[in-house]
């Protein structure tokens, strides 16, 4: 697992192409332009509320798990910040 917070669109199109997951919050685009350079992409996981970030008609074209966490979102949304 790395860990790059920060990741220009363009820095992270050049560095996805070998991972098989990614896992993103509200500020990563999931565009089809991404998900077009990660040949090796299996999943994308949205930490958060929503999907308004993913675009979710390409990834379920590149036959990307789609997954719904009902409970998970509750528990973000309800969890107070330390």
């Amino acid at each position: 697992m790395d860990l790059k917070p920060g990741l220009s669109p363009a820095e992270l199109r050049a560095i996805i192409a070998p991972y098989d997951g990614l896992a993103v919050r509200s500020a990563t685009k999931v565009t089809r332009e991404l998900l077009d350079a990660a040949p090796n992409l299996k999943v994308v996981g949205r930490a958060g509320i929503g999907v308004d970030n993913v675009d979710v008609k390409s990834a379920t074209r590149a036959a990307l798990c789609d997954e719904h966490a009902a409970r998970q979102p509750i528990t973000t949304a309800s969890t107070p910040s330390p």
